[in-house]
């Protein structure tokens, strides 16, 4: 028996710089489990050098190391602990972080991190459930107080944008304030209305038109610009206008000249007539796509009927027209190049060959073209490639 305790002992002691200790087995045995938790009934507790107590068939461990005090208990074959540390360290410990956390609060709020900034005063204000001696939890819970007004005065703008004639900004200003503000009253709130807003098809139906409305008024603005693009530039005065003014920076006949002050003035290069009507038609094209997006999903609402006429009025253009052709020519080259290339690569040259087939059919004039006659050609045995015999 003292040969089986002693054994039990030594092993109690090893197991003391982990702070949990084994126990004898059952009689005859001497091995134990460790689990790192505590079960069973709680052991006693000791501080200071490490001291063990052991007993056969079930009996109880009980040690410590250092500073830190150690329970646990023991179970024939199974002994099981836990460590707690030193509550004095530990609060000392708690301390410093606070004050740490509290200063990089401050920090991130004077360069405008806010996200940041709320994060750690947060943290600081939870380690008051620790009971910690710092003035810091109480410091960041007044800085708290302040950000919460800030907060409650955005979101309340927030909701009036929800409710007026831009809900797409205040759909956005809800966003942020949730995720700025997370764990703060305002921030719940705004989480809060966003859900209600998402699942309300009145609102989605406010916000798809508003949307659909500022697409239309980009379309437009494309079209005035291809406008101004399709008129040719003065190049003269006029009996009626007088002579024409020179521009606010005349050109000169360097590219490029420094003034008294050091400023460098750089010349506007003039668009040739050909890179303007290529730029008009640009314009247009782009316009023409947006109109297109707007007429899909706007239904019958008064932005998709006004797209509808846009789109007409642009399909009598026969240069724009043609030019869209291409586009969207080159468009569906791109995709079946891109799917040849994927069937290609995973060994599947059936459908590679199938999508090159395409290319070459449909889109026989497109740069695509030539790549997809080489893809063919990679897929032909040796002794059938063009040029070889």
């Amino acid at each position: 028996m003292r040969l089986l305790a002693a054994l039990s002992l030594a092993a109690a002691v090893l197991w003391t710089a982990h702070g949990a200790y084994g126990a004898a087995g059952a009689s005859g045995s001497a091995t134990s489990q460790t689990t790192g938790v505590t079960a069973g009934s709680a052991g006693a507790r000791s501080r200071g050098t490490s001291t063990a107590t052991t007993t056969s068939d079930g009996g109880t461990v009980i040690g410590s190391t250092g500073g830190n005090i150690g329970t646990g208990t023991s179970i024939p074959g199974v002994s099981t602990g836990v460590i707690e540390d030193d509550p004095q360290a530990l609060h000392e410990a708690y301390k410093k972080k606070a004050e740490n956390d509290y200063k990089d609060a401050l920090k991130a709020l004077a360069s405008g991190d806010m996200e940041t900034a709320v994060r750690l005063f947060i943290r600081v204000v939870e380690m008051s459930k620790m009971r910690i001696d710092s003035p810091y939890p109480q410091r960041a819970y007044e800085q708290l107080g302040a950000i919460v007004e800030q907060a409650q005065k955005e979101l309340d703008v927030a909701r009036q944008l929800v409710a007026g004639e831009d809900p797409a900004a205040g759909l956005s200003e809800l966003k942020r304030i949730t995720r700025v503000y997370m764990g703060l009253n305002p921030a719940k709130a705004a989480g809060m209305l966003l859900r209600q807003l998402d699942a309300d098809p009145a609102f989605q139906a406010t916000l798809r038109a508003g949307r659909l409305k500022v697409d239309l008024q980009r379309a437009a603005a494309l079209e005035a610009e291809a406008e101004s693009l399709g008129q040719a530039p003065a190049t003269g005065p006029t009996a009626s206008e007088g002579p024409i003014p020179p521009p606010a920076a005349a050109p000169s006949a360097a590219p490029a000249k420094v003034t008294a002050a050091g400023a460098v003035t750089v010349r506007q290069k003039e668009m040739t007539a050909a890179e303007r009507s290529a730029a008009r038609l640009d314009r247009l094209t782009e316009a023409y796509e947006i109109y297109g997006r707007i007429v899909q999903l706007g239904g019958g609402t008064e932005p998709a009927i006004q797209a509808a006429a846009a789109r007409a009025r642009l399909e009598a253009d026969t240069a724009l027209m043609a030019r869209i052709q291409v586009l969207q020519t080159e468009r569906k080259a791109r995709q079946y190049l891109s799917l040849a290339d994927g069937y290609f690569k995973s060994g599947r040259f059936d459908l590679a060959r199938q999508y090159c087939m395409k290319i070459l059919s449909e889109c026989p004039k497109t740069p695509q073209a030539a790549d997809a006659k080489a893809l063919l050609e990679h897929m032909l045995p040796p002794a059938t490639r063009l040029g070889e015999k």
